[in-house]
């Protein structure tokens, strides 16, 4: 009993600890609530609000940013991204990414690639010369399933001042358009997201009170 008490108390203080880190996120309207507004999209493709279609399960409540590809060459990109201007301080360590979706119900013409991209940039408004880094490739032969994709600890240029997060795509083929949903899109200070594979959850699991569940990434 008194281990299980002991327990309790230290799965309450990391729920303390969790949810300030939460707050963090630098990403303004990450969850496509509503529609996709403060994300600006190229010209090789759409951004679209998407209400079929919630990492959370919460549509139509909820939804999800619905990127189109529809750049007429091969290898050809599409991205929404929006410049972050404020929390930036080069040399600190930052975690990025999204949860992202092929789903066959899109028209997938094609074949290709989404992942999450962080630029940083020595200027205030993101221009000028670049650095940065990308989460791995969601390949869009992986559909219907939401993908956890994300870069953990990456340390900033010295001289950051401001980052644009861009939700990228990138095809194989020519011809063909590839449509891709992104949601949950996180940017903040390192420890804002948790080790990939690892959920955790506000209670006790049957049997594993340790508040973890430890699940293929």
């Amino acid at each position: 009993m008194l281990h299980g008490m002991r327990i309790s108390f230290l799965c309450s203080i990391f729920v303390a600890a969790v949810i300030p880190a939460l707050a963090q996120n630098l990403v303004t309207n990450g969850d496509f609530n509503a529609n996709t507004s403060s994300w600006v999209i190229t010209t090789q493709g759409t951004f679209t609000h998407s209400s079929l279609l919630d990492a959370d399960d919460s549509a139509p409540a909820s939804g999800s940013g619905q990127l189109e590809n529809v750049s007429p060459s091969e290898w050809g990109g599409a991205y929404a991204f929006q410049c972050i201007t404020s929390g930036i301080s080069g040399g600190n360590d930052y975690d990025w990414g999204a949860k992202i979706r092929f789903d066959s119900n899109n028209d997938q013409a094609g074949n290709g690639r989404a992942k999450v991209l962080a630029k940083f940039f020595p200027t205030p408004n993101c221009t000028g010369a670049f650095d940065g880094g990308t989460t791995p490739s969601v390949l869009s032969s992986d559909t219907n399933q939401w993908i956890q994709n994300q870069v953990l600890g990456f340390t900033a240029p010295a001289s950051a001042a401001s980052v644009r997060v861009e939700l990228f795509t990138s095809k194989f083929d020519d011809p063909g358009d590839i449509t891709a949903n992104f949601d949950n899109v996180v940017f903040g200070p390192a420890g804002i997201l948790p080790p990939e594979g690892l959920i955790f959850f506000n209670g006790f699991e049957t049997g594993d009170p340790d508040g973890w569940d430890l699940v293929a990434p």
